[in-house]
């Protein structure tokens, strides 16, 4: 399959693809993919197509039809090759996206690039037509100017690609590894500061692996003016979009671009090469449902963070700080009590990337990284530290990534038992595939590294008092959680209303907390737009106190043996 991409007036946001593939059937089946590894939702990306057209190599129109949202079936009897001309439109800038303006051509081909089911496995071309001045970052072999060879269509479209005359490029070497930090968007970056922040994350993650997925790696940032945060794994490159520019650079954002650079480049192993059966191969036409997604994404959220505390790219404060963040996301989430972390694994392809309804699901994200950390701290409380969760993917690295075999989740707690030297039944079923309160294994694990998990009240009294959370939707203050059967559950109080006034007091972002803190500590009368619908209730507060501020900080006076528990999970940093 080759592919031929350019453009003629990038202020259209229109790409124009040329696609060849060679023929001999009757029919041949094209396919664009319906979503992209890394977002386990459909993403129908044939909806930004605008023009289709199928010829033979005479130039001549061949029929087809349409079978589905994202398919075409051509009719090539005495064909030898096609070719279908078509141009997509870019209407999103993220990631995981494609977008064309006068200042760059960035493609993620998953979007955009057709291909024949006979011959995903076989070798791609890929020919861009840019501007001289361009430069381009890819992550395939270069065998010409602007001409790309991939080793089959998987390679193809898990390398996006930025070409632009603007790019600006650093590069790390690290055990003869090549790792280019390239950025789009900002005309000055501090790389001597990335590249003493970036070498250690990048050198521990090597030695917990023992050997990388590639012999190059491209970090490439697209940094907006406009606030934003997003980052999608590949195997060779890692596409990150950051912003405001104003901020990139300064704390705390800059801290999110370490956390995030962490993270997309633990999953070169933790997704890209350790990964799920249900997920090797991709099928690109059609969900590809597991249960897995906790290890794939919550472990990899774990360790993104916690190895640049091992690394101490973080110090113990900065890395409390991102756990603070799992804890307080978790407790708040009552889906937590109704859908496990597997089973919510299962359903992303539902609604895995909005809040969803009401208590509905838990994150693969958070309570899977409270999983994993559960999981590494109980592997090293059950051997004495000799082991720890390091161990685990480590050998799934070998056994299954390096291997090319999907792994199952009963493959994934057989290595975590063989690990641990013991069952871990209770882990497994409690709060991996059941939905057991997670604080008493916490708890526990906070004991045995000499953690103290501390319990505040909220300091919006609106929270502690009475039960709700609000958000800013610009326009409204609306109300955005519940704590079932709080004294505002049971008052009737529903999510999505906007809150008018309390206490006839008007209420914006600024006003709420002084209304109840001068007005309602007992009771407080809430005017509300009910969908539409005008609604006053009157609440009154009890002694209760709902929602709870989640910290962890170091234990005072704890033993020797306790001190050294926190020292080997924290890479040996007693007195940091």
């Amino acid at each position: 399959m080759k592919y031929s991409v350019f453009y003629q007036n990038p202020h259209q946001r229109l790409i124009n693809i040329e696609f060849f593939t060679n023929v001999n059937k009757n029919k041949t089946i094209l396919r664009l993919p319906s979503w992209r590894p890394g977002r386990y939702e459909l993403g129908n990306f044939a909806k930004n197509i605008v023009k289709f057209e199928v010829l033979n190599n005479k130039g001549q129109s061949l029929p087809f039809n349409k079978l589905s949202k994202d398919s075409w079936e051509v009719l090539t009897a005495n064909e030898t090759v096609i070719r279908v001309k078509y141009n997509v439109f870019t209407p999103d800038f993220n990631a995981g996206a494609c977008w064309i303006d006068s200042k760059q051509l960035y493609i993620n081909g998953i979007h955009c690039f057709l291909y024949d089911e006979d011959k995903i496995n076989e070798p791609c071309e890929l020919n861009l037509s840019i501007p001289k001045e361009f430069k381009t970052v890819i992550g395939l072999k270069q065998t010409g100017s602007n001409h790309f060879i991939a080793k089959d269509y998987h390679e193809l479209v898990d390398s996006p690609f930025v070409s632009s005359p603007t790019l600006i490029k650093h590069t790390i070497t690290e055990q003869n590894i090549l790792f280019n930090l390239w950025f789009q968007g900002v005309s000055e970056v501090p790389f001597e500061q990335l590249e003493k922040d970036f070498r250690p994350f990048i050198k521990e993650q090597l030695s917990l692996f023992k050997e990388f997925v590639a012999g190059e790696y491209h970090f490439i940032f697209q940094i907006t003016p406009y606030k934003h945060y997003h980052g999608v794994e590949h195997t060779t490159s890692t596409v990150i979009t950051l912003g405001p520019a104003k901020d990139v650079f300064n704390k705390p954002l800059y801290h999110e671009l370490l956390g995030i650079s962490s993270h997309e480049l633990f999953h070169c192993w933790n997704i890209k090469s350790i990964r799920p059966a249900e997920m090797l191969p991709y099928r690109y036409h059609q969900e590809n449902y597991t249960k897995l997604g906790y290890v794939a994404e919550g472990v990899t959220t774990y360790y993104g963070d916690y190895i640049l505390f091992r690394s101490k790219v973080f110090n113990q404060d900065e890395f409390f700080k991102c756990m603070n963040n799992w804890l307080e996301k978790h407790f708040e989430n009552f889906g937590r009590f109704n859908k496990s972390v597997a089973d919510s694994s299962f359903d992303t392809w539902l609604d895995g990337y909005v809040a969803g309804v009401p208590n509905r699901k838990t994150s693969i994200y958070n309570e899977g990284a409270l999983c994993a950390f559960i999981l590494d701290v109980l592997i090293r409380k059950h051997t004495n530290n000799s082991h720890s969760l390091d161990d685990v993917m480590l050998k799934l690295f070998y056994d299954f990534g390096k291997k090319e075999i999907g792994y199952t989740a009963q493959n994934f707690r057989e290595i975590a038992e063989e690990v641990a030297g013991t069952s871990l039944c209770s882990y497994f079923d409690d709060i991996v595939n059941g939905t057991k309160d997670y604080e008493p294994y916490l708890t526990d694990c906070f004991n045995y590294l000499g953690l103290q998990l501390n319990k505040e009240n909220c300091t919006h009294l609106y929270e502690s008092l009475y039960g709700f959370k609000t958000i800013n939707d610009g326009n409204h203050i609306k109300i955005r959680l519940v704590y079932p059967d709080s004294i505002a559950d049971r008052a009737g109080l529903m999510v999505g209303s906007s809150l008018i006034k309390i206490n006839n007091l008007e209420v914006n972002k600024e006003t709420i907390e002084k209304a109840i803190e001068e007005l309602g500590k007992n009771e407080i009368l809430l005017e509300l737009d009910n969908f539409g619908h005008s609604a006053f209730l009157k609440i009154k507060s009890s002694s209760k106190q709902f929602f709870k501020k989640y910290s962890i900080q170091l234990k005072e006076n704890t033993d020797n043996k306790t001190k050294s528990n926190y020292a080997l999970w924290s890479n040996n940093r007693l007195n940091d």
